[in-house]
């Protein structure tokens, strides 16, 4: 047969063995955010081989991020949860710390105690948007990390009674609780001290701590915990009698591991109750786990508590992904896991392996507030501090409408604070006002819109872009201090966090789910991309305008 006519003959069986064309994957069902509070990258990979539940899951068969870093100064826990959320700085989203300045000028106040407090949309609010009747959830310790994870408008929201235990309503103006919280809640103090018990968190980790890079169980530096407590087991308080508070029951829960435990158990009956991920529609779920960061405060990132924890929340989380994988689906839904910020080891550790690390003695502080005070009287403005920490200066704007020249004011303060503090830099609000405006012009100037993740307006320098896109003309400080690495201020013993340093800007990032391949990436990425690559993930164009890029490949569907 000729090789034309044999070609003919074959066409059709041919054409019944090519590959079909690919089929797009089913939109996920529920997108999942995960939030470890202060946990750092090095917990990821020392505990690598001991992570089997949750968080290996996120290691072993997700995308995981290698190199991710938070893109501003303020490294606490609000505007952490708030640029995971939004995809933006928080110099746009306004979270810019865990406080701002109150309206009667008589101090600071928590960053989320009002309504509108966030100004762009979140994780939550863009699902609803490009999915109209999309439900969502958040739980956490802290009410600014279950409201900021999930954005503006989530329909529950829960945090931690820390004075009577139980969840309550996150978001101001919330007073009602659902009917299955409320019967949740009515059970927590069994749960919390069994038979009316003391409940004892002893040490489960498999093996040598020591060779799992924890520090001895006795390190000089941690401070006392709980109940002055610094070394294992720790023993929880026995229930209160009838009629009476729980508050050092429902305190014990916040700096345990029964706080994680207590959110992930919540996430899993509000995947019933509320029926998430149920139909088409994508629902959101999200968990901020707080119990890392209210452990490493005190004890530092390597003690073998925060190393506990983490493990057992590991188990936690695998207890949800397993539900998730019977009720909605193994790839109905995606993930994300990150944390708000990182952490420094303790000042003790850190000298002894050659780093630096110093703690600065609230006495330095104290000089530098009354040197404030004695200039502010002498520009005739006495009294015009409104609040002065290790982060800053604020001024009462009622009194600095009788300054002289403001701009020549503040300058004038940040020399002084520069010369009585061991900072390593401050900045004045018309500093950061300015570098904005510049970083505005340098970005319109681009080609692209699109920018790439490192690029930095050439003329600025890194701290001063990083203090930047931390800066809220209402809510920041009037002179912002940033200190040397490894010095704490005002802690004579635990960590802290809240610096523009390294430890404190790198975080794990990782994705699960279809679509994101087991592997890891070293590029360079930012936190603020956590938002698109989820909205990416999920089928959706992500919104123009955001400060971060989708990471989402389409190619690996």
């Amino acid at each position: 047969m000729p090789l034309a006519h044999a070609a003919l003959a074959l066409a059709p069986l041919l054409a019944l063995q090519s590959p079909a064309e690919p089929v797009a994957p089913a939109r996920p069902r529920l997108v999942v955010f995960v939030v470890v509070d202060q946990m750092i990258p090095a917990q990821l990979e020392r505990l690598r081989p001991l992570l089997g539940g949750g968080l290996g899951r996120f290691v072993a068969h997700g995308t995981w991020y290698r190199q991710t870093w938070i893109d501003y100064a303020v490294t606490v826990t609000a505007p952490g949860h708030a640029t995971l959320s939004t995809g933006v700085h928080p110099s746009r989203h306004g979270i810019v710390s865990n406080e701002k300045p109150k309206a009667d000028e008589s101090g600071l106040e928590a960053t989320v105690s009002e309504v509108g407090a966030l100004r762009v949309q979140g994780l939550a609010d863009w699902v609803r948007e490009f999915a109209p009747g999309s439900k969502s959830f958040s739980a956490s310790v802290k009410d600014r990390s279950a409201i900021l994870l999930a954005g503006q408008h989530p329909d529950v929201a829960v945090c931690w009674d820390g004075g009577n235990g139980g969840f309550e309503p996150a978001q101001p103006g919330v007073k009602d609780l659902p009917a299955w919280i409320a019967a949740w809640n009515s059970g927590w103090i069994e749960r919390a001290a069994p038979g009316g018990k003391p409940w004892t968190w002893a040490n489960e980790i498999p093996g040598d701590p020591l060779a799992l890079g924890c520090q001895p169980d006795d390190q000089v530096g941690e401070a006392p915990w709980f109940a002055g407590g610094i070394t294992f087991p720790h023993v929880g308080p026995s229930a209160p009698e009838a009629g009476k508070r729980a508050s050092r029951l429902a305190s014990f829960t916040v700096l345990s591991p029964l706080g994680d435990a207590f959110c992930v158990d919540l996430a899993r009956r509000a995947v019933d109750e509320l029926a998430l991920g149920a139909d088409a529609v994508p629902d959101v779920l999200c968990v901020s786990l707080s119990g890392c960061d209210a452990v490493g405060h005190a004890l530092g990132p390597y003690s073998q508590e925060v190393t506990d924890l983490l493990l057992r929340a590991d188990r936690e989380l695998a207890k949800l992904f397993a539900d998730l994988d019977a009720k909605v689906g193994a790839e109905r839904w995606i993930a994300a896991l990150s944390a708000d910020h990182g952490v420094p080891d303790l000042p003790e550790r850190r000298r002894a392996r050659l780093e630096g690390g110093e703690r600065i003695a609230s006495s330095v502080l104290k000089q530098a507030a009354q040197a404030v005070d004695a200039l502010l009287v002498e520009e005739g403005l006495a009294g015009a501090a409104l609040s002065f920490d290790v982060r800053g200066l604020y001024l009462k704007r009622s009194k600095l409408k009788d300054a002289r020249d403001p701009v020549a004011l503040r300058a004038k303060l940040r020399d002084l604070l520069v010369a009585q503090l061991p900072c390593a830099r401050a900045f004045t609000s018309d500093e950061l006002a300015a570098a904005l405006a510049a970083e505005a012009m340098s970005a319109e100037s681009r080609p692209s819109a699109q920018a790439p993740a490192d690029a930095k307006p050439a003329a600025l320098d890194t701290w001063l872009v990083l203090a930047a896109h931390s800066f809220d003309a209402e809510r920041s400080p009037d002179v912002s201090i940033q200190y040397p690495p490894g010095s704490l201020v005002a802690l004579a013993a635990g960590t802290t966090h809240g610096s523009p340093n390294d430890y404190d800007r790198r975080v794990p990032l990782a994705f699960l789910g279809p679509g994101f391949a087991a592997r890891e990436d070293w590029r360079s990425v930012r936190t603020v991309d956590a938002l698109p690559t989820l909205l990416h993930a999920a089928g959706f164009t992500p919104p123009a305008g955001l400060d971060g890029r989708s990471l989402f490949d389409d190619r690996a569907h």
